[in-house]
């Protein structure tokens, strides 16, 4: 959230524009920080989808698998992963300027080669993350509701689960976000430019604001 609002909207109203065409490293800063932080979020609503499908599933055996320990290498492990996926952003020679499928001024990529790059990582890495995460939902679902009646701790589950869904549904417009933005940039399809827009601010905004309520209601 902050990263858009330093990189993405303050530069759309005209904040410190000639600063940033003259220092394209800040265009570096946003598509390393952007593509990190991108990809944890999706690694961890799978860890979450996981954490949900265990202990619903597995109870017996959650302790084992969601230990200090263990949690702490797959956060390094993820951390690690997608910092690395940010930096491969670096490679393609970001800078700001006018995007002419957008008409905004933001920081664009000067190598064509990007769009290839991006639907490795955007489309089949957070694509496969996506079914896998829904797959696991459901499942969790399916299982709770057979345990309904024996559960002591149902409502608590299902508060959990509902939260595994509403990110997944956030997830969801981030991955169409990035299918529709390739469309619109690699064919030049001006007229669909408003889509991408639309779901970046619903996918990345809603994301922030239903966390902000799970951390009231989760209280």
């Amino acid at each position: 959230m902050t990263t858009n609002i330093i990189f993405l909207k303050l530069p759309k109203l005209g904040f410190y524009l000639k600063f940033l065409e003259k220092n394209n490293w800040m265009a570096d800063v946003f598509y390393v920080l952007f593509g990190q932080e991108t990809t944890f979020m999706f690694l961890i609503t799978l860890l979450f989808s996981i954490n949900r499908y265990i202990a619903v599933d597995y109870p017996t055996k959650y302790k084992h698998y969601f230990s200090k320990t263990n949690m702490i290498k797959i956060l390094v492990i993820f951390l690690f992963l997608s910092a690395s996926i940010g930096i491969g952003n670096f490679f393609f020679h970001p800078s700001y300027k006018i995007n002419n499928s957008f008409g905004f001024f933001v920081p664009s990529f000067a190598s064509t080669n990007i769009t290839y790059y991006q639907v490795f990582y955007t489309i089949c890495l957070f694509g496969i993350i996506s079914i896998t995460t829904c797959i696991l939902n459901v499942k969790a679902i399916l299982r709770l509701r057979e345990q309904r009646q024996f559960s002591n701790n149902f409502k608590a589950q299902l508060f959990y689960i509902r939260y595994s869904i509403f990110i997944f549904i956030t997830l969801a417009c981030v991955e169409a976000f990035y299918i529709c933005r390739v469309i619109v940039v690699q064919y030049e399809i001006h007229l669909l430019a408003p889509i991408p827009y639309f779901l970046h601010i619903l996918a990345f905004d809603l994301t922030s604001i239903g966390d902000f309520y799970f951390l009231i209601y989760s209280r």
